[in-house]
């Protein structure tokens, strides 16, 4: 399944600008500080509860600079809507173990219904699953309130290693998230 490419422009001080390929529901673009290589996924995009993941065309990279998108799991966007700049002299070593830590960070759990994602068991409690934390199947690793009914989002599934270690937590404790959305960026372990 290829993605559709997103919009791109270069500014005249010599930045990328990334725009929405349609209008819809953005979901799950780069942080500030991500690089970003040309035919890698941004994201996706969401309309009429069909979801097609965007991509960088094959000519462009660089380092993000500004996220224009405001939300951090998803929000609405026009067609064209700046989503984010680009620094495309990303240059030197930090370039290159960015990439190589962006090409790690390829391996994520997802959101498997939307909901109000819970890292705690309950408020007082500590986190089910914290960064540098090893993973194995059937662990827990949060809670979904869909409806005031609290699911248990447990590890595993298809296309996952059997051990993982945790990058990254991807929403706060209580955010919204969207079936599909990336909950943990992980590496094998």
């Amino acid at each position: 399944m290829s993605a559709r490419p997103v919009l791109v422009a270069t500014e005249a001080d010599g930045t990328i600008l990334v725009r929405s390929p349609s209008v819809g529901a953005v979901i799950d673009l780069p942080s500030v500080g991500a690089v970003v290589v040309g035919g890698s996924v941004l994201g996706a995009i969401e309309t009429l509860s069909q979801r097609e993941s965007i991509a960088l065309p094959a000519s462009f990279s660089g380092r993000v600079i500004e996220r224009l998108v405001r939300a951090t799991t998803r929000a609405n966007v026009g067609y064209g809507t700046p989503m984010l700049k680009l620094d495309p002299n990303v240059g030197g070593v930090a370039a290159t173990s960015a990439v190589k830590a962006d090409s790690v960070a390829e391996l994520v759990f997802r959101a498997p219904m939307s909901g109000r994602f819970y890292v705690r068991p309950a408020p007082t409690k500590p986190p089910l699953v914290e960064v540098g934390q090893v993973l194995e199947l059937g662990h827990g690793l949060g809670l979904l309130e869909v409806m005031k009914t609290f699911h248990r989002v447990v590890y595993g599934g298809e296309g996952v290693p059997e051990r993982a270690r945790v990058l990254r937590v991807v929403p706060a404790d209580g955010d919204d998230v969207v079936r599909g959305s990336v909950l943990l960026e992980l590496e094998p372990a």
